[in-house]
């Protein structure tokens, strides 16, 4: 991640260093089409298996940004306390 600053803006850049980010440190999981859910919202609908994952929940996503972000936070000569589910 980069040490510009935190914005609300995400730009295609963004989204690329994220997939990096995310591709050298989380187990990639497969999507699985949905057909009784998509004949519902008549839509064709796949789910993420995010439960996969070694935490089996998304949140090693969540946590591999903070994670970034704080690094960069105190690269930057700050102390970080969080108090969050996140906690570093």
């Amino acid at each position: 991640m980069s040490d510009k600053p935190l914005t609300d803006e995400v730009s295609a850049n963004d989204i690329r260093q994220s997939a990096t980010l995310l591709n050298s440190r989380i187990d990639a999981t497969p999507m699985i089409p949905a057909p009784s859910l998509s004949e519902v919202i008549g839509s064709s609908l796949n789910l993420k298996l995010e439960n996969l994952q070694y935490t089996s929940s998304f949140k090693a996503r969540g946590a591999t940004h903070a994670e970034e972000i704080v690094n960069a936070i105190r690269r930057r000569g700050f102390s970080v306390a969080l108090m969050d589910e996140h906690s570093t």
